[in-house]
């Protein structure tokens, strides 16, 4: 069993095409053969592509303690992936991560992925650094979208007495952007007047 693996060792409810891929997994490391294996596969489920990040990265961004791939294999792999599954933002988070831990790409390069896995899944945003949303919101192509994004979640998450209380920090966080400040006000209004 692969340590990595964790749950997925013994998870009983699993597909098929999971428990193949877990089985395979356990016992091929090389990078031909399990992009050989994967490749019968005309589609991937969402599970599936979970099993392998957890086997090929062993919980961080690159192969390297996981299956010890090149970067190039790494790359190659996951955009291999990606063209069996395009609707799960897993794949899209895993290849920005691979890129960026590889060092192939920067954080700004990147920004288009992880706002598609964003957008599949929102918890995926949590995935970016304090710094790394920081950084993205100096760019003016990429605040707002930030900023719309972390409103969207909070919107889930907190109540009106809560949008209350941290509206102050908000406007705080903005460093006195005043359209920044303007999109918040009005996500304010908007949540407190119910409309």
């Amino acid at each position: 069993m692969l340590y990595q693996l964790g749950p997925y060792n013994t998870k009983p409810d699993l597909t098929v095409q999971g428990k193949q891929i877990r089985d395979f997994v356990q016992t091929n490391y090389k990078y031909e053969k399990v992009k050989t294996f994967v490749s019968r596969y005309k589609f991937l489920e969402h599970e599936s592509i979970l099993i392998l990040r957890c086997a090929i990265l062993a919980g961080y961004w690159t192969s390297y303690y996981g299956f010890g791939w090149t970067k190039e294999q790494e790359i190659d792999f996951w955009e291999f992936v990606l063209t069996k599954n395009t609707d799960s933002g897993i794949i899209f988070l895993t290849l920005a991560e691979s890129y960026r831990g590889n060092g192939i790409k920067s954080l700004q390069e990147v920004y288009p992925l992880y706002i598609e896995a964003i957008q599949r899944d929102p918890q995926h945003y949590y995935s970016l650094s304090e710094t790394d949303v920081e950084e993205l919101k100096k760019y003016p192509a990429y605040k707002f979208q930030i900023l719309e994004i972390e409103l969207s979640l909070y919107e889930n998450m907190w109540s009106k007495s809560e949008w209350l209380e941290e509206h102050s920090q908000l406007i705080k966080d903005c460093n006195g952007d005043k359209e920044m400040e303007e999109v918040i006000h009005r996500k304010v209004e908007k949540i407190l007047s119910g409309t």
